[in-house]
């Protein structure tokens, strides 16, 4: 499934932190002061964040042996903060009508094609150089909107742009999902598991990024093939 991200919000803000706007300076000082300039209201949004009905895709795979007996659980994993030394970072510059993308990330491959296909530009001409990380865990196996916005920007006015994340901007943005797990285990009478369901209820963002929704199943699918 493919849906249309904004880089920036548009009529609405969909999350805490989510970039409205950017300003260009010469340096970070400038650029701070001209983004004082800016000021915005907010008005708060009502409604449901989750409906269990409102499913949008289903998929099931496998078959399952219900034993003789069962027993059920609820378990409840809080957000991942992953905190690495250095937070995210894009620098973007033009060399012989190449655009050149300096980042932080744990998927240059990735980076390189989701660039391509925003900018409808040949990956040829996109060069994704990625010095020492600085730690990662997970959070940078993703490109964010400020990382695409800055490189877009980049491409449309033909300037050499930096960005670099603040440590307190990292905390806020970049926690991975929570998540529910219903869990409900048969056995036999000897004692041996005979099958697992798992109804598992996570928070994805407000947008689905590359691995968002694959994360948690795949490594729950791992440990449930321990055990069985």
């Amino acid at each position: 499934m493919l849906i249309e991200i904004p880089l920036l919000a548009k009529d609405r803000a969909l999350y805490i932190g989510q970039p409205l706007g950017m300003v260009i300076g010469e340096d970070e000082y400038d650029a701070e002061d001209k983004k004082e300039g800016v000021e915005v209201e907010y008005e708060d949004l009502t409604g449901p964040i989750y409906e269990p009905d409102n499913v949008v895709h289903t998929f099931s795979q496998g078959d399952y042996e219900f034993g003789e007996n069962s027993f059920s659980l609820k378990l409840t994993f809080n957000r991942q903060s992953p905190a690495p030394l250095e937070g995210r970072g894009v620098i973007a510059t033009h060399e012989d009508g190449r655009l050149i993308i300096r980042i932080s990330t744990q998927a240059p491959t990735v980076v390189g094609k989701i660039v391509s296909t925003m900018l409808d530009l040949s990956e040829e001409k996109i060069e994704i150089k990625v010095p020492r990380v600085g730690g990662g865990f997970g959070a940078k196996q993703d490109i964010v909107m400020e990382e695409l916005a800055v490189i877009a920007l980049s491409y449309v006015t033909g300037e050499n742009l930096k960005w670099i994340e603040r440590k307190s901007e990292h905390i806020m943005t970049s926690q991975g999902r929570g998540q529910q797990h219903d869990v409900t285990v048969y056995y036999n009478g000897n004692g041996k598991i005979t099958g697992i369901t798992d109804n598992i209820t996570y928070d994805m963002g407000a947008f689905p990024l590359p691995w968002s929704g694959i994360s948690p199943l795949y490594v729950t699918l791992n440990e449930f093939k321990e055990c069985v």
